[in-house]
């Protein structure tokens, strides 16, 4: 299955940290809106862990309907779709480069982390 991955646009969603791995899916109850699960770096008890690992856990909230703190129902303007997640393969398919690279780099003290690596998951998924 491919899931969406974003990030915010500008300053939206501010309760969102830096660097998560955002995935969502649209809701037909709420036109215009969508109902996203996050990961934020923080909450991350492996901080080398990468990216798409980071993505695994929320499309996995995300899929299962896993109660959590970490879910929002955001208008679809606020955030910008910057690739797809496979959740067979592990793997971001990236669509708007720059723009993920300024997200994640807003994470790590403005240093752009390398795609390649953070695009994987470091393990299978399940």
């Amino acid at each position: 299955m491919r899931l969406p991955v974003y990030v915010p646009k500008l300053a939206a969603l501010a309760t969102i940290q830096p660097g998560a791995a955002i995935t969502g899916s649209p809701r037909a109850e709420a036109p215009g809106k969508l109902l996203v699960d996050y990961q934020d770096d923080a909450a991350d008890a492996e901080r080398s862990r990468s990216y798409a690992d980071r993505v695994l856990h929320a499309a996995d909230r995300h899929l299962t309907g896993h109660p959590t703190a970490s879910r929002l129902l955001v208008d679809a303007d606020d955030l910008l779709q910057v690739g797809t997640f496979d959740t067979d393969s592990g793997v971001i398919e990236v669509s708007d480069r720059q723009a993920l690279q300024s997200w994640l780099a807003q994470a790590h003290g403005g240093i752009i982390p390398d795609l390649d690596t953070q695009t994987r998951t470091t393990t299978p998924p399940r």
